[in-house]
C-alpha cells in the first residue's frame, strides 16, 4: 500500500450545480399541447354542427325555403344563393350548390333545408359542408389532434420529471 500524501488538506467535494430548469423545453412542449388543444376543441365543435346540421343530433329543425336567383357565382361548378323564407319574419339567406346540385332546381322553388342563425347560412343534407367525407375527414382530424395533445403532455410531464429527478440528485444535503 502506498503511503497517503498529508501534505494536502482535505477538503469536502463541492456540490454539483443545480440543474437550470428547462424553459425552452417546457415553454414548447407547452405551446404545443396549448394549439393541439385548441385545434381539436375547435374541431369538436365543428363536428357538433355539422351534425345539427345533418340532423343526427338535435338542435337545428329543418325549414321551408325558396330559392332565389345567384347572388355570387365561385365558378362554373359551384356558386351561392338566395334563399328567402316562406312565412314571417322575412330574412334573406344564403346557399352554396354545386352545379349538379342546382342542375334540378329553378329559382322559386321551395327546398328544405337547416339554417346557422349566426351566420345567415343553410345548408342540405348532401352539401359539402356537411357531406360525409368531409365528417370522415374532421373525425380523423379530431384523433390526430387529440393524440398531439396526449404527447405533447407526456413529453411535457417526463422532462419535468427529470428535471425534479436530476435537482434532487445535485442538490447537498445537510
Amino acid at each position: 500500500m502506498a503511503p497517503r500524501d498529508l501534505s494536502r488538506p482535505y477538503r469536502a467535494p463541492q456540490a454539483l450545480p443545480r440543474p437550470p430548469f428547462p424553459r425552452g423545453a417546457v415553454a414548447v412542449l407547452g405551446l404545443a399541447a396549448l394549439g393541439c388543444g385548441a385545434l381539436w376543441a375547435f374541431t369538436e365543435a365543428k363536428l357538433g354542427t355539422m351534425a345539427r346540421l345533418r340532423g343526427d343530433a338535435p338542435g337545428i329543425a329543418p325549414r321551408a325555403m325558396v330559392l332565389g336567383a345567384v347572388r355570387h357565382r365561385f365558378s362554373s361548378h359551384q356558386a351561392e344563393y338566395r334563399l328567402d323564407e316562406a312565412g314571417p319574419p322575412r330574412r334573406q339567406w344564403v346557399i352554396q350548390l354545386t352545379a349538379s346540385q342546382a342542375s334540378s332546381l329553378r329559382e322559386g322553388d321551395t327546398l328544405v333545408v337547416r339554417c346557422l342563425d349566426d351566420e345567415g347560412a343553410c345548408y342540405r343534407r348532401d352539401s359539402i359542408y356537411v357531406d360525409d367525407g368531409n365528417m370522415a375527414f374532421d373525425r380523423v382530424l379530431r384523433r390526430i389532434e387529440r393524440a398531439g395533445l396526449a404527447v405533447s403532455l407526456l413529453a411535457l410531464v417526463r422532462r419535468l420529471r427529470a428535471w425534479r429527478a436530476a435537482r434532487a440528485v445535485m442538490t447537498p444535503r445537510p
